[in-house]
This record gives C-alpha cells, sequence and structure tokens, in this order.
C-alpha cells in the first residue's frame, strides 16, 4: 500500500510538471516553477516520501517541518522578521521531549520470538522465571543473571546509566530484551559464545554492538536510544 501511495505521489509531480510546461508553452501561462524557496519543496516531498514509506518518525517528521518553515519564509512576511532559525532550534528539542514523554507511556508491541516464561526443572520441583522490568533515572542501576535463567526482560534508564550482565546465566533461546535509553546509558554484557539479533532505533544516540550477530540468535535486543548510548559487549 506504501508502494502504491508513493507511486501516486511521484506520479502527480510528473503531471503536474508536465501541464505547466504544457501549458507555458502552448497557451503562455508563464508559470515559473522555480518560485523563491523551491528546493525547500523538493525537500519536503523527499521527507513525506519518508513518512509514507517507513512511517513517521523524529528524523522524517522534523525535517518535513524544517523545510515547510524554511518555503514559507519566503512568502510569509511575518517570517521574515523573526529569528526562524531559533524558533526551528526549539521546535526539534520540542518534539525530542515529547518523543521521550510518549515512549515513556505507550506500549510497544513485539513480535514473540521467545516464551514469555521458562519453566526449568529443579530438586525443588517446577520454577517459573518471568521477564523483569526495571527503570533507571538519574542513578545508576544493575542486573545481574549469574546462576538464573533469563528468558528476556525490559530495562529504561534517563539522566543515568543501567548495566544488564547475562553473564553465567542460563539463556532462554530466542529471549527478547527490551532497553530504551534517553540521556543516559546502558550496557549489556552477553556470555561468550552467545548470538544476538539487534533491532535499533537511535536518534541523536549510538547503539555499539561488539556480540556476534545471528538470526536465529539466543538473544534478540531492540534497542531504543534517544540522546544516549547502548553497548553490547561480550564478557
Amino acid at each position: 500500500m506504501r508502494k502504491k501511495l508513493i507511486a501516486v505521489l511521484l506520479g502527480l509531480i510528473v503531471v503536474a510538471l508536465g501541464v505547466v510546461l504544457v501549458g507555458n508553452g502552448a497557451f503562455g501561462w508563464n508559470i515559473n516553477i522555480f518560485i523563491e524557496g523551491w528546493w525547500a519543496i523538493l525537500l519536503m516531498l523527499l521527507f513525506l516520501i519518508g513518512i509514507i514509506n517507513d512511517g513517521p518518525n523524529l528524523v522524517n517528521v522534523i525535517g518535513l517541518v524544517l523545510f515547510g518553515v524554511l518555503f514559507a519564509r519566503y512568502h510569509v512576511p511575518v517570517l521574515k522578521d523573526v529569528n526562524v532559525w531559533l524558533i526551528i532550534g526549539g521546535a526539534i528539542i520540542l518534539c525530542v521531549g515529547v518523543r521521550i514523554i510518549y515512549r515513556a507511556f505507550s506500549p510497544k508491541r513485539y513480535t514473540a520470538v521467545g516464551p514469555a516464561t521458562v519453566t526449568t526443572d529443579g530438586e525443588a520441583g517446577e520454577t517459573e522465571s518471568k521477564p523483569e522490568s526495571q527503570s533507571c533515572a538519574f542513578s545508576e542501576g544493575e542486573s545481574s543473571y549469574a546462576g538464573k535463567t533469563f528468558s528476556g526482560g525490559k530495562y529504561t534508564c534517563s539522566f543515568g546509566s543501567y548495566r544488564v550482565d547475562l553473564r553465567g546465566a542460563t539463556i532462554t533461546k530466542g529471549a527478547l530484551l527490551e532497553v530504551n535509553s534517553s540521556f543516559g546509558k546502558i550496557d549489556i554484557v552477553v556470555p561468550e559464545g552467545v548470538t544476538v539479533k539487534l533491532a535499533k532505533d537511535s536518534v541523536f544516540g549510538s547503539v555499539n554492538c561488539k556480540a556476534p550477530i545471528a538470526d536465529n540468535a539466543d538473544v534478540v535486543i531492540k534497542a531504543d536510544c534517544a540522546f544516549g548510548a547502548v553497548n553490547i559487549s561480550v564478557g
């Protein structure tokens, strides 16, 4: 469906350009397609195509708004008397802040890769291990799974640091590890020989992985990062 929308959009642009050229030549319309700020319109279209193709995200929405404001500056007199760049900078910061707040409260949907819970047999009978959920703000924290079973977990860190240590753990195949770092740092340490499948969404941040990557991985890591860092290492 998205590919069809992009094709229709591009087709309309080409048709409109052809109509203008034919009209200028045959009927003397004298329409100048290279109006002031035409380059901003072109870049707006590219970001609009990105929104249709990939869905709205912080980068393509900010790009669309940014070049929309720059184009409007040529044709809206009131914008010629204000500091447009300061307004754009403030708007970008507002978008980032709203995105951080939205992510903190919005539920995320993931395709189940491994079991949500794991049952292990022991001398005392069967025990159930459930995925852990931890958050850290303006502080430091750590979750160590040495001698425990890891079946997945969700960790959020804002303005601080958190460490997820999987060394010495019994890892359920396909366990889903979700991490969200905003103005903070999350370190993940996996044992040697453990493979990772990584899905990342990084905006003004970094996601670094030194663990071996595989499709049928032992651990699936979903890393969201905004103005922060997620580091995956082998210990």
